[in-house]
């Protein structure tokens, strides 16, 4: 299919839209530094940034404010991807900065899932930044006491819930390497998976809910270790998805009795993990 090059584009954003951009305020802060001369044409900024690497990447770091446990070298090393290194020596944290600058109070996280009421639609829970951030620190502390450091492993057996988002951010604040997969692999399935990286810890649910059905997975995390083929873990870490809420209102989405309270379908109730070796 050929395009006219004179064919008009479909959509343009009007002058306060780009103005507002955050692409036009990065070319203004560029002028402003005394980085680059711009105009404000958006080829001429893709232009300096392709011909100037070292620069646009280094401009790019100090605008957003960057963080680094210890200073990078240099900017780059390489020339030919993928043989290219970012930032040589720098420490960043992505914890660190996902949580930087939010509002306690703002909502950071939406938990959808299946309702354990027939016929229902769709139930949420809505973490708040504080809520997360408390509940990152919480499990990345327990991580620690369990030995687990930069470089170990941390796997988990876990569905998409705000569960797996808090575990993953809290192995990833301690410098550890996080891997999982979904529950609607058979245990036998996941422990093979996950056993070839020997995590230091196995973060598992107690099951999850999928078209109506209820799918119990208590006792698979604690029998693939004992049979060692969940690698080498330490311990196991469960978090709760089914039947229980700990919402002093009781939500609705944890039981499939209690009356949903608060906005329509909605639960504030905090993650929940308890651990067993």
């Amino acid at each position: 299919m050929t395009v006219s090059a004179d064919r008009a584009p479909i959509w343009l954003p009007d002058p306060d839209e780009v103005t507002a951009a955050n692409v036009s305020r990065f070319a203004r802060w560029l002028t402003g530094q005394g980085r680059a001369q711009l105009t404000g044409d958006y080829l001429e900024l893709w232009r300096w940034s392709v011909d100037r690497l070292d620069e646009f990447w280094s401009a790019a770091w100090d605008y957003f404010g960057i963080r680094s446990a210890t200073p990078y070298e240099r900017v780059l090393s390489g020339s030919v991807m993928p043989d290219v290194g970012w930032f040589t020596g720098a420490q960043v944290s992505y914890v660190e900065h996902l949580l930087r600058g939010r509002d306690p109070e703002g909502i950071a996280l939406i938990d959808a899932r299946e309702s354990a009421q027939p016929g229902a639609g769709p139930v949420s829970r809505h973490l708040t930044w504080g809520m997360l951030r408390a509940q990152v620190g919480s499990v990345a502390a327990t991580l620690r006491d369990l030995g687990v450091g930069p470089g170990d492993r941390v796997a988990g057996y876990v569905p998409n819930t705000a569960e797996a988002v808090i575990a993953f951010l809290a192995t990833a604040s301690l410098g550890a390497i996080w891997s999982g997969c979904g529950q609607d692999y058979s245990p036998a399935a996941a422990a093979e998976r996950l056993g070839q990286l020997e995590p230091a810890v196995l973060i598992a649910a107690d099951g999850y809910r999928y078209g109506g059905r209820e799918f119990d997975r208590r006792g698979s995390p604690r029998t693939r270790r004992r049979e060692g083929s969940a690698g080498r873990a330490r311990r196991v870490l469960l978090s709760s998805s089914r039947e229980r809420c700990r919402s002093a209102t009781r939500c609705g989405c944890c039981s499939p009795r209690a009356p949903p309270a608060g906005p329509r379908g909605s639960c504030t109730a905090p993650a929940g993990f308890s651990w067993s070796t």
